[in-house]
């Protein structure tokens, strides 16, 4: 389905459907996943454009000279993953008292070992002492509140 761009956002924000929130986010990487594929059909001169366009409408660290040269290269992008954090089947959602809706992480030292693994390639990664108390801990406080 090709969706012009308030079509896009507004798919992107729908709230309120099965999955939460969730789900939501899983449609915002899906948008940006069909933004690329179709960036990468592009020719050099319309990603300038569309860079040097979208440029003043966007708060980013990268200078646009730095857009540019990254907007070149789109045709060789590959995106690897898109899963969420913390990990589907390492995390529930509860409602905490005053906090509202929470997304709880059910094992946190697991996350860390799974992410550390996601970014940077490192197996079998050992989360430190703290990560591990902090786990824990978590376990503990949540467990009166997951599956609600």
């Amino acid at each position: 389905q090709m969706l012009d761009g308030l079509q896009a956002c507004a798919y992107c924000r729908i709230r309120y459907t099965a999955g939460d929130d969730f789900r939501r986010a899983e449609r915002q990487r899906t948008v940006l996943t069909q933004m690329s594929e179709q960036a990468k059909l592009c020719s050099a001169s319309t990603l300038v454009t569309i860079a040097t366009n979208a440029f003043e409408n966007v708060s980013t660290s990268f200078d646009l000279d730095t857009i540019l040269e990254l907007a070149a290269e789109a045709p060789n992008y590959t995106i690897v993953g898109s899963e969420g954090f913390p990990f589907t089947e390492y995390r529930s959602t509860g409602t905490i008292g005053s906090k509202g809706s929470c997304v709880l992480p059910m094992d946190l030292a697991t996350n860390v070992s799974m992410l550390h693994e996601f970014l940077f390639g490192v197996e079998d990664y050992q989360p430190s002492s703290t990560v591990m108390e902090c786990s824990e801990r978590i376990a503990a406080d949540i467990a009166p509140y997951i599956g609600q």
